[in-house]
């Protein structure tokens, strides 16, 4: 970064990373920026900490071309390099689909999701909230933007005991180096909207971070679903108590709160019955 333009110095190398595994323990701290490390290199399954299914991720190696840095550049170059970066950005975004959400994976479950899972869904809810005092297309757009810096950060949860302030320092790090691979309007645009998510400066804003919230624990349900194992995940659920305000989402909390007590009871309910009859059969033999 130039310090004084504050533009992206051309030819500049860039190198996202995949925090590693080390002997089996996940460690989001190794998400850093390091030079040192071959470029182009492709990381196995067990290099890669937290990939629960056979995939590889490319390590990129990008150069900061924009089309406006060359003035003598002929137009063909400046589409060229301005395409080039567009494809490189296009590929960090598909980083995402490979990033699972740290806090299923501390907890243990299976095939969690990534973090483009859980901001698509953010996407639709902001799709399909009806208060015409919120901007909708803002809302999406901030829900597609917010966790945008975490192809390069890797989903950094509290569990990490990384201070608030250098998480921030490394996602601002991120976002203008990812940004830096669009054109000017583009590269204004998406910082723009990660900055108006990060200062919760608007309303859409906070909406956007109930969604964020009410996201996290409708997961949380699902798992809780899919493993038969309701109340697991319930310190989600608690960590979210009282910060849901805006009054589409507090009715969807609250539905979401019953169908999960129900789902509780029943699966109780299913557990006695099958203890219940593998006594009954043990008796009997």
């Amino acid at each position: 970064l130039n310090q004084s333009s504050g533009a992206m110095n051309d030819n500049v190398p860039f190198f996202p990373l995949c925090p590693l595994k080390k002997k089996g323990v996940y460690h989001p701290s190794t998400h850093s920026l390091d030079p040192s490390l071959p470029p182009n290199s492709v990381y196995s399954r067990d290099e890669v900490a937290h990939f629960k299914s056979p995939r590889y991720v490319l390590r990129l190696r990008v150069r900061w071309t924009h089309a406006h840095s060359d003035p003598g550049s002929s137009s063909h170059l400046c589409y060229r390099n301005s395409m080039d970066n567009m494809l490189q950005f296009m590929k960090l975004v598909g980083q995402l689909k490979r990033v699972p959400r740290t806090g299923w994976v501390y907890r243990k479950v299976k095939q969690p999701e990534s973090v483009s899972d859980h901001m698509y869904r953010m996407a639709m809810m902001a799709l399909t909230l009806q208060d015409p005092s919120v901007n909708r297309e803002r809302c999406m757009k901030l829900a597609l933007v917010h966790d945008l810096a975490e192809c390069i950060v890797g989903d950094i949860a509290p569990a990490d005991n990384i201070s608030k302030a250098e998480k921030h320092r490394r996602e601002k790090e991120a976002m203008v180096r990812i940004t830096g691979l669009l054109t000017e309007d583009l590269r204004k645009e998406l910082y723009q909207l990660w900055e108006e998510y990060e200062n919760q400066s608007t309303h859409e804003a906070k909406v956007v971070k109930e969604l964020d919230q009410l996201e996290m624990i409708l997961q949380a349900h699902e798992y809780e679903q899919l493993e038969r194992n309701p109340g697991r995940l319930q310190e989600f659920f608690d960590s979210t108590e009282g910060r849901f305000y805006h009054p589409e989402v507090v009715a969807l909390v609250k539905s979401l709160n019953e169908e999960r007590a129900r789902h509780m009871t029943k699966t109780a309910s299913e557990k006695t019955a099958e203890l219940n009859c593998h006594t009954t059969m043990t008796d009997s033999s």
